[in-house]
């Protein structure tokens, strides 16, 4: 009776369409709430109100922007972008199930690439789909599918794991055409992330893996002690590394105990062949880089070549630092609580657990297997964010979604130890792996609700990482959104006590202040943070210059008596306004200040001057019309 039920379970599962509804059905109930979710303030408010003030489509400018000191270049999320634009006018709702499609997709493409690899094994469709289940509800995915902006990493997932299951396919026919169709489609994923571009360069380790015939690493006799002696060289090196936290040296140890046992396993031809092919891969995706950067930027942003000079400052440091972010990122992957949007630091402690995923990564290198295929193509794909955890270039040094491209080879690479192990529909595991996948699920659902507003998303940051200024600034601006100015007072005062001394002022938090003050009635407060804020900005603060061009507007509504006065005031704030921006609003209004002033002259200028700077027949631009309006209406200019 047991094992009829078992064989139903199998047959049941091994069906491809019960598999796809299944997981469409998970990953579309769990993610429902995301639907309802706000635009996050996040750098998505930022984008959506970009995209909105751009006025004509062009591709030439996604795709070679010709920019100054050019930052991330990911064309293909711009284009998307603007085809929500065209589409579907930046509806919120729509671009968030975009977000969950994408997640969709690379679950069905996850399976397929499962079920290529597992064909030939017992229970293998079973493995694969469990796996992709896994992956569908797995608590990291969210930042990345709530996160508007975290499409990077969906898009590139959803162009690379096709790519990948092409490439195996047409390799096992030998169908050229194929595989360099699917190596292009690789390639392409880049323009929507960097990151997988290095997964090119682990393509080798998964197509040895394949060739091998083995699930897991094997040993043989003849290399037992071979394999031993690098073992104790990896203890060595995680004891060395605890007692000195000298990072270089111990990578050193398993880097020479790793080249001597591999030189003794393999042949030299093979290892002549495997060099060749990563030498030549490596060459042609720093061209491929270093080619696209080229066209699409005049220079690249400052923050890259500070990061090299950190590099290469401290490498003891560097490399305690790259070790200590790849043990934590595998550490959450396996347990991902607790879940955090702004992760500033972590314990020094994983830099030596570093060391031991290094000497296991080492020695999948070497024994091959698809374990080690897998395992290693989703270590390729998290090293390029490695450097981000010197704090240079993003606004994090740590995040959860760098993870998510990896998890889909890691979750089949134990796929593989299921498999080797003989146990994937053993009572035990059906039963473990049931509890997994409604404990991930409830923890995903729930992270999903707190996703819905900024205020619980941000009220949960900043609960985790109290010290981040960014995220106080973020919580702030959300109370503030929602009306609740009383916790946001109480937040600018938290963040005040905490953040005593400032290297790069950032005046946002100070106007909003002074933004809750104008609306509580408390000008005359509000006008000595402007003040303030002039001084610590150096006079170079456009919103404190606004609200102390404000504040004289005010004061004169109140004692039209002192207009003239007020006015002055307001000119000589409104002069250093249009010193520092060219918005033909600020011009507009200096223009209004100097015609109410009597000086006609000045205000003909300023009027000419926006002109200049704005095409006429730019009909979008509502300040041109007022400034065109106004000039024209004033017999006194002409």
């Amino acid at each position: 009776m047991e094992a009829t039920m078992m064989n139903d379970l199998k047959a049941s599962l091994t069906r491809v369409h019960i598999q796809i509804l299944l997981i469409s059905g998970i990953i579309l109930l769990l993610y429902y709430p995301t639907l309802f979710s706000e635009i996050s303030l996040l750098d998505d408010q930022e984008m959506i109100t970009s995209l909105f003030n751009s006025s004509v489509f062009n591709i030439q400018d996604i795709f070679f922007p010709r920019a100054h000191h050019g930052g991330y270049y990911r064309p293909l999320i711009g284009l998307s972008f603007q085809f929500d634009k065209i589409a579907w006018d930046l509806a919120p709702t729509t671009m968030h199930l975009e977000n969950v499609l994408l997640h969709l997709c690379i679950a069905l493409s996850m399976l397929w690439l499962g079920r290529i690899l597992f064909r030939q094994r017992p229970h293998g469709g079973v493995v694969a789909f469990c796996s992709t289940l896994l992956f569908s509800v797995h608590p990291l995915a969210t930042e990345s599918i709530n996160w508007i902006s975290g499409r990077t990493d969906l898009l590139a997932g959803a162009i690379l794991l096709p790519g990948v299951c092409l490439f195996i396919v047409s390799r096992k026919h030998m169908h050229w055409f194929g595989m360099v169709a699917a190596l292009t489609i690789m390639m392409f994923s880049w323009l929507a992330k960097e990151t997988t571009v290095a997964f090119i360069l682990a393509l080798p380790l998964l197509i040895a893996g394949l060739e091998s015939g083995h699930l897991v690493p094997y040993t043989e006799h003849q290399h037992e002690k071979f394999q031993a002696g690098f073992l104790l060289c990896g203890v060595l090196a995680v004891l060395f590394e605890f007692a000195t936290y000298n990072g270089l040296v111990a990578v050193l140890i398993i880097v020479i105990a790793g080249g001597f046992y591999f030189l003794k396993f393999s042949t030299m031809a093979d290892n002549f062949r495997k060099a060749s092919m990563l030498l030549l891969l490596s060459l042609l995706v720093i061209m491929f880089i270093w080619g696209s950067r080229k066209l699409a930027f005049v220079s690249s942003f400052p923050q890259i070549g500070q990061t090299f000079h950190k590099i290469l400052l401290d490498p003891n440091r560097t490399v305690h630092l790259f070790l200590g972010a790849i043990a934590f990122y595998f550490k959450k992957f396996i347990l991902p609580v607790p879940l955090n949007l702004a992760i500033s630091d972590i314990d020094p402690v994983y830099g030596i657990i570093g060391i031991a995923v290094m000497v296991a990564c080492t020695f999948l290198l070497i024994r091959k297997s698809l374990l080690s295929g897998l395992g290693l193509s989703g270590m390729a794909l998290l090293l390029p964010v490695l450097p981000l955890a010197l704090g240079t270039i993003a606004w994090t040094p740590y995040a959860e979604r760098y993870v998510y491209l990896a998890m889909p080879f890691w979750l089949l690479a134990f796929g593989c130890v299921v498999l080797e192990k003989k146990i994937a529909l053993a009572p035990t595991v059906l039963i473990l792996f049931s509890i997994l996948l409604l404990v991930s699920s409830l923890i995903t659902f729930q992270r999903n609700l707190i996703w819905q507003t900024n205020v619980s998303i941000l009220a949960d940051t900043v609960a985790k990482s109290p010290q981040n200024l960014n995220v106080h600034g973020l919580y702030m601006s959300a109370l503030f959104s929602k009306g609740y100015y009383d916790e946001a007072i109480d937040q600018y005062f938290t963040a005040q006590k905490m953040y005593k001394i400032i290297v790069n002022y950032d005046d946002r938090m100070d106007l909003l202040y002074a933004d809750i003050l104008n609306i509580q009635g408390k000008q005359d407060k509000a006008e000595h943070i402007y003040r303030d804020i002039l001084i610590k900005s150096k006079g170079k603060s456009i919103g404190a210059l606004q609200g102390m061009i404000g504040y004289y507007s005010y004061l004169m509504n109140k004692d039209n008596k002192q207009k003239t006065v007020y006015l002055k005031a307001m000119k000589g704030y409104a002069v250093k306004l249009t010193e520092l921006t060219t918005n033909p609003e600020d011009l507009y209004q200096l223009g209004k200040i100097y015609h109410r002033l009597g000086e006609y002259s000045s205000a003909e200028a300023v009027f000419n001057t926006a002109l200049m700077h704005h095409d006429l027949d730019a009909s979008s631009n509502i300040a041109i019309h007022k400034i065109i309006s106004h000039y024209r209406s004033r017999s006194c200019l002409k």
